[in-house]
C-alpha cells in the first residue's frame, strides 16, 4: 500500500513540476507581450494565480509525503527509541487530524462559494480554484493514513 502511495505521490509531484512549467512560460509570454508586443494577455494573470494556488495546494502534500517538512526538529534529536516513534506518531494524528478538519472546512466553502463566476472570466467558476484546497486536504489524509500505518508496524515490530 505505501509503495503504491508514493507512486502516486510521484505522478503528483510531476503534476506540479509541469505546472511550474507552465507558470514560467505564461509569465515570460506576458512579459513579451506587455513590454514588446504593447498588448498585455488579458487571461495570464487570473491562469497564473490559479496556477500558483494548485501547485501550492499540490505542493504540500507532496512536502509531507517526502518528509520534507520543518518540524520539532529539537525533540526529534534528543529522542531515541520508542520514544522518538511514538513522538513521531502523535505529529502524524496531529498533521491528520488538520487534514480531516482542512478537508471538511474546504468542501464547506466550495459549496458556499464555488459555483460563483470568477470575475472577468464569467466561463470559470471559483470551484476550479478552490477545488485544490480538497484535493490537498483529501492527499494529505492519504499520506498520513500511510505515515501513521508505518509508525503502527514499526512499533509492533518492535
Amino acid at each position: 500500500m505505501a509503495k503504491i502511495i508514493d507512486k502516486f505521490m510521484g505522478w503528483v509531484e510531476k503534476l506540479v513540476t509541469l505546472l511550474l512549467g507552465l507558470e514560467v512560460v505564461t509569465i515570460v509570454a506576458q512579459i513579451f507581450f506587455r513590454y514588446i508586443l504593447k498588448d498585455p494577455l488579458n487571461w495570464s494573470d487570473q491562469a497564473c494565480r490559479f496556477g500558483l494556488v494548485w501547485i501550492i495546494m499540490l505542493g504540500f502534500p507532496v512536502m509531507f509525503n517526502r518528509k520534507a517538512t520543518v518540524c520539532f526538529d529539537l525533540i526529534f534529536a534528543k529522542t531515541k527509541g520508542k520514544l522518538k516513534k511514538i513522538f513521531e506518531m502523535f505529529f502524524a494524528l496531529c498533521t491528520l487530524f488538520f487534514a480531516v478538519t482542512f478537508l471538511l472546512c474546504a468542501i464547506q466553502y466550495v459549496q458556499k462559494c464555488g459555483a460563483q463566476s470568477v470575475p472577468g472570466f464569467p466561463f470559470l467558476k471559483f470551484w476550479m480554484l478552490y477545488g485544490a484546497e480538497i484535493v490537498c486536504a483529501a492527499l494529505l489524509c492519504i499520506v498520513m493514513l500511510k505515515e501513521l500505518a508505518l509508525h503502527v508496524i514499526a512499533l509492533i515490530k518492535g
